[in-house]
């Protein structure tokens, strides 16, 4: 792939404590309102690219997770202030906002996002200083939500644009809006009447790159004899994404995300969704549909809260959680000779970030008979569904009145036990345990099929016979009234 030396796009923003400033067509824009950065980018001759898309793919995620083709704009951006707009070298936009402690740097992939195809493309940067969200779209598809406060006291101050190579810019304006949607026009996916809704929760272990780090799990007997080489990372996310793409699923919840979400829903043409903190991006969501709303709550490590409208009719309330790993009940032999006191009292851990995420959650319970909810993620705990243990956890969600989907569909347990933990190694070993759930509860919501996806069966490295994941997905399918 040819490169260029030189970033094409450079707008800077800087935030100032106590500005007002003009939009494009005179109104003055405040402290607290919102508004849209709007570029259109002038045709570009088009670059050589692999005929094989699966090369594109490859080498778009492999640059993308290593972090190449960035250049210098690294160190640029870790010592600039507001809002940075640039050219990457692999052909792709980036931008960079940063506010106080919180900095989020969006990549978007050249699989989805070329601005060196020979068309012209548009850009959109929203902020909505009330959700505290801001929202990127490419040619009007919303490509990617993310929760990120902005102060109040703060607003946005032109005195640092720059556009480097400005003849790439057709148009660039600034203008204040109280709706987004009407500002933008954006392409909206909506689900249709008769059809049903489809969700997968997929904890995609480290990033979905593991597989390119062999070495460090040959001493847990996973490869052992195998004669199995580390995938590029490239690949590996390419067979997680080649997955879920299988699975026809609407909505995800991401676990151990890790930085790879953007790829992932660039290559499903879908909406990533992200809430930026110190911490890191463990939790994230990709949705077909439109993500209306990011939820403040805590805790912020283990959950993301999003309000996705369906259609017109219809919206819910979905939350992406992950729950810590530790005491690990996985260990094989770590439950024999224990009794069930012992284990429900090792599970206090466990509890106590459930009640975190129930706590967040009940603030929406009133709403449930219009606006369903659904609960999804990495649990790290069994179910007393499953077994005579009482197992704490899957009972609280039960008192909350959620419905464990997969075991409401499937109610014979030794036919169907649905295990999750995990799709590698020797199925008969001890600890493998069903901890990755689907839960829901709300009218005009019901499941009709649920399944465990433990096989990849896509044609990326079918020679590869390790599924991508320690984790199995979850698929659930509901019908919605």
């Amino acid at each position: 792939m040819k490169k260029k030396s030189i970033l094409v796009i450079f707008i800077t923003l800087l935030f100032a404590n106590s500005c007002i400033f003009l939009s494009d067509n005179g109104e003055k824009i405040g402290s607290s309102d919102s508004f849209v950065i709007s570029i259109t980018t002038k045709p570009q001759v088009q670059t050589i690219i692999p005929d094989n898309l699966l090369d594109l793919r490859r080498e778009s995620y492999g640059d993308f997770l290593n972090g190449k083709n960035l250049g210098d704009i690294e160190e640029i951006l870790s010592n600039n202030s507001g809002i940075s707009i640039f050219l990457r070298e692999n052909n792709s936009w980036g931008a960079s906002i940063k506010y106080g402690t919180n900095k989020l740097l969006y990549r978007p992939t050249l699989v989805r996002q070329n601005l060196f195809d020979g068309k012209s493309h548009t850009i959109d940067i929203a902020f909505d200083r009330q959700k505290n969200i801001i929202k990127f779209f490419y040619d009007k598809e919303n490509t990617a939500v993310f929760f990120m406060p902005l102060s109040p006291t703060g607003s946005i101050s032109p005195k640092a644009i720059k556009i480097l190579n400005p003849q790439l810019i057709e148009s660039f304006s600034i203008t204040k809006t109280n709706d987004i949607n009407s500002t933008i026009n954006p392409k909206i996916n909506r689900l249709e009447p008769d059809d049903n809704l489809k969700i997968l929760s997929f904890n995609i272990w480290h990033g979905g790159v593991s597989d390119s780090k062999i070495s460090e799990f040959e001493d847990k007997g996973d490869y052992a004899g195998s004669g199995l080489k580390p995938l590029d990372p490239g690949t590996a996310v390419a067979r997680v994404i080649d997955l879920i793409r299988i699975s026809d699923a609407d909505i995800v919840g991401l676990q151990e995300t890790y930085g790879s979400g953007e790829a992932i829903a660039d290559a499903l043409g879908f909406t990533y969704c992200e809430k930026i903190y110190p911490s890191g991006n463990n939790i994230s969501i990709v949705s077909r549909f439109e993500i209306e709303e990011i939820l403040e709550t805590d805790p912020q490590f283990n959950l993301l809260a999003t309000k996705i409208r369906l259609n017109e009719e219809k919206s819910i309330v979905f939350f992406s959680i992950w729950i810590h790993w530790l005491p690990d009940i996985t260990t094989p032999g770590i439950l024999e000779g224990k009794s069930e006191e012992q284990i429900i009292e090792e599970e206090k851990p466990r509890l106590i970030h459930i009640n975190q995420i129930l706590d967040a959650a009940r603030k929406y319970y009133p709403s449930t008979d219009t606006t369903p909810m659904l609960i999804v993620g990495d649990f790290n705990s069994p179910s007393h569904l499953d077994c005579k243990i009482k197992w704490p956890v899957s009972r609280l969600m039960q008192e909350n009145g959620f419905t464990d989907s997969y075991r409401e569909v499937n109610p014979d347990v030794k036919k169907f036990p649905g295990i999750t933990w995990s799709p590698r190694g020797d199925k008969s070993r001890s600890d493998q345990q069903r901890i990755d759930f689907i839960y829901y509860k709300g009218y005009g919501i019901k499941a009709v099929k649920s399944k465990v996806i433990e096989r990849y069966e896509g044609n990326i490295f079918p020679e590869y016979f390790q599924y991508p994941s320690d984790h199995a997905a979850v698929l659930s399918e509901f019908t919605i009234n």
